[in-house]
């Protein structure tokens, strides 16, 4: 308030200092009995300019269907020629996932038949699950650095001189 009504004419803002100083103008005209100078809001997109990965929320989205896929229907992804066990816990799976149930011990019998037999089989998708899940863990990181490097809350200074001459001369123009 004393940099506005003392030091200047004109006020620039960034969208988030123009919030505040329209609460200012309320309180400078009722405390003070004037109206302070204008302000005016200036607002630019501007990257800092830090590396981006070429990933996006869909990719994740993607990974974690595929991961919870081999976790549940992990019969889905075992490659022929099963073995003898495959073979049989594939149709006992079957069987169970036709099997009519008119009772909630029924439902909940055949949900553990299920579970156990996909639990059996796990080990023949693990190489698989482990991939997915690493593959997840770097599109996380990715996402998380393009987070920061989309971040337009960075302070003017940490952007090169040349970025900012760059940036201002294209306001200039109007571009």
């Amino acid at each position: 308030m004393f940099s506005r009504c003392l030091l200047g004419d004109l006020f620039i803002h960034g969208i988030g200092g123009a919030k505040y100083d329209e609460l200012g103008d309320a309180i400078t005209g009722r405390f003070l009995g004037f109206d302070p100078p204008d302000f005016l809001t200036l607002s630019m997109t501007a990257w800092l300019g830090l590396a981006e990965h070429s990933t996006s929320p869909t990719t994740l989205t993607a990974l974690d269907r595929s991961i919870r896929s081999l976790i549940y229907n992990p019969d889905r992804h075992i490659p022929e020629p099963w073995t003898d066990d495959q073979r049989s816990l594939i149709q006992a799976k079957r069987a169970a996932i036709g099997r009519d149930v008119s009772t909630h011990a029924e439902r909940i019998d055949r949900f553990r038949e299920i579970r156990r037999i996909n639990e059996a089989l796990e080990p023949d998708v693990l190489d698989q699950l482990a991939r997915l899940r690493d593959d997840r863990r770097r599109v996380v990181q990715d996402l998380e650095a393009n987070q920061v490097a989309h971040n337009r809350e960075f302070s003017f200074v940490l952007y090169p001189h040349e970025r900012i001459r760059d940036l201002m001369t294209g306001v200039e123009r109007g571009v």
